[in-house]
């Protein structure tokens, strides 16, 4: 008895102890064993995008079948700014993977949006200062470019080589549109003849030097057939002369699209690759 009581004490001390300690070893290597999934940090949710905000509803139209309601959209969108970029960013998380219409519209809505608030120098003649797109700093720009301003050929109405990215001519128009004329006064209906006809890019260009005390115009465009008529509230015009602004340009993209590649390519499944513009003259 005296033996086996001995005995007795020693496992209770000392071996089941031991086997308590083996076992939970076993545990934890097990569970060390099979990690829970993490998710990419690329992919990882950043902020939450109410369900009623206008950005998910806009993003949401860009899959839409109705031509007219993508551009729209997209209009829409390249009215919001740098804050909202993060949120879009969510977007393009949450809808992964993205259908053909909302992917190939994304570069050029990241890159007007980065700029949109960007803030760049105006001259009123005596003074320089920064101001945005908001401004409304007279000379006023829509941001588009010719390769030859001096065109003496009459044409029904304006193309453009180029619209310049952060400006209103990136948001409102679209390749191919075709500029009639300037309404100063949007309530005269599409019928009537605008204020000024433009089958020139000088023409196109005087009427905006001339144009009224206001930044809103209206313009006459011709798009896939249609003549429409669209809204447009132009920016200060940048400083720079001719020769200089492709450089201001230039710098402008180069850091909206490093953005680009920074935070939104990582979630694409093919790289925008941007090809190098020819040298226009803008308005």
């Amino acid at each position: 008895m005296r033996f086996s009581t001995r005995w007795s004490k020693w496992i209770r001390s000392w071996i089941l102890p031991a086997m308590v300690v083996v076992g939970c070893l076993v545990v934890v290597r097990t569970v060390n064993l099979t990690p829970a999934r993490a998710q990419s940090p690329a992919t990882q949710p950043t902020i939450r995008v109410p369900a009623d905000a206008p950005i998910r509803r806009w993003f949401d139209r860009l899959a839409d079948r109705d031509p007219k309601v993508r551009s729209q959209a997209r209009v829409d969108l390249m009215g919001l700014g740098l804050d909202d970029l993060p949120a879009l960013r969510q977007l393009v998380v949450e809808h992964q993977p993205l259908v053909s219409t909302q992917a190939a519209a994304l570069h050029d809505i990241v890159i007007q949006m980065f700029l949109r608030d960007e803030k760049y120098d105006v001259t009123d003649g005596r003074t320089t200062f920064k101001t945005t797109i908001d401004g409304d700093q007279r000379p006023f720009f829509l941001g588009i470019r010719w390769l030859d301003p001096y065109e003496v050929e009459p044409r029904l109405g304006v193309p453009f080589d180029e619209r310049l990215p952060g400006f209103p001519g990136f948001r409102y128009l679209q390749p191919g549109d075709m500029i009639m004329g300037v309404y100063f006064d949007p309530t005269l209906p599409l019928d009537q003849s605008p204020n000024t006809e433009t089958h020139l890019p000088s023409m196109l260009i005087n009427a905006i030097k001339g144009s009224p005390e206001v930044q809103n115009i209206v313009l006459q465009v011709l798009r896939d057939g249609e003549r429409i008529r669209i809204a447009i509230k132009m920016a200060p015009k940048p400083m720079q002369e001719f020769d200089a602004l492709e450089g201001f340009t230039a710098d402008r993209v180069t850091r909206a699209d490093a953005y680009w590649r920074e935070k939104f390519v990582p979630l694409l499944d093919e790289r925008y690759v941007g090809d190098p513009a020819e040298t226009p003259a803008a308005q």
